[in-house]
């Protein structure tokens, strides 16, 4: 878990110093345990997953960002 908030934490400071311009998810089925999104645009800056990458797989914790929220960053 620390590993996971070592990643998760400066966008969630973000979005802590900033609540005007940002929403904080989470936790909610599929995986996700955190998301930040723009309110402006309502598009995720961040997402922190723990869930199978591929079907059938065991789960891992695993990040998204923004230009390609499809590409998985495997922390662990």
């Amino acid at each position: 878990m620390q590993k996971g908030w070592k990643v998760a934490r400066p966008y969630v400071q973000k979005a802590l110093k900033a609540p005007q311009n940002h929403i904080i998810d989470g936790p909610r089925s599929g995986g996700c345990i955190i998301q930040v999104r723009s309110k402006k645009t309502k598009k995720p800056l961040f997402r922190l997953d723990y869930a199978p990458i591929k079907h059938g797989r065991p789960a891992v914790l695993h990040y998204h960002v923004p230009p390609n929220l499809k590409d998985h960053h495997v922390i662990f």
